[in-house]
């Protein structure tokens, strides 16, 4: 499947790449990035709370 560029450009009025520039070699996901730093800064929090070194606040 074939994306068309995004914006106001079509792909013959790009100027030319950066020497030495290349395209990422993977797409990222942002949803499964922004899951895992959830996961992980819940761990290291829950972590802290149980060492003592932090208190939630009462809401």
């Amino acid at each position: 499947m074939r994306v068309r560029p995004r914006g106001p450009y079509r792909k013959e009025e790009h100027p030319e790449r950066p020497e030495g520039c290349t395209v990422p070699l993977c797409k990222a996901d942002r949803e499964a990035e922004m899951r895992a730093a959830h996961a992980y800064f819940s761990t290291r929090l829950q972590q802290a709370v149980g060492a003592g070194k932090w208190t939630p606040h009462a809401t």
